[in-house]
């Protein structure tokens, strides 16, 4: 968790600069910030993600990639709430280790 931490607090202010979490984790999971130095947490996948409401205190953008991958960026903007944010994408991250696309924990 330090790790990431530390991946999230270096990434540059540059609009959707973002760092790979771990080339050895299951799924493409990326940490990063735009140009507003607020932080993003961005899934690719090869399935179409389902929509994902916003919450308080971030904002959830899906797009597709020019090699048809799919995106899903969560957008803190309220730094109040960071601690609740980095809680939650630290939460996907776990739930997320065992995901295989198409499949969920063997379902």
């Amino acid at each position: 968790m330090t790790d990431l931490m530390t991946k999230w607090e270096n990434t540059p202010r540059e609009d959707d600069t973002f760092i790979r979490i771990n080339a050895e984790h299951p799924m493409d999971i990326y940490v990063g910030k735009n140009g507003k130095g607020e932080y993003q947490f961005m899934v690719m996948t090869d399935d179409n993600p389902l929509p994902f409401p916003d919450s308080n205190y971030f904002t959830v953008r899906r797009g597709i990639l020019k090699d048809g991958r799919y995106t899903t960026i969560f957008r803190l903007f309220d730094d109040s709430f960071k601690q609740e944010y980095f809680d939650f994408c630290f939460g996907l991250i776990e739930s997320l280790n065992n995901y295989k696309e198409g499949k969920q924990n063997g379902n």
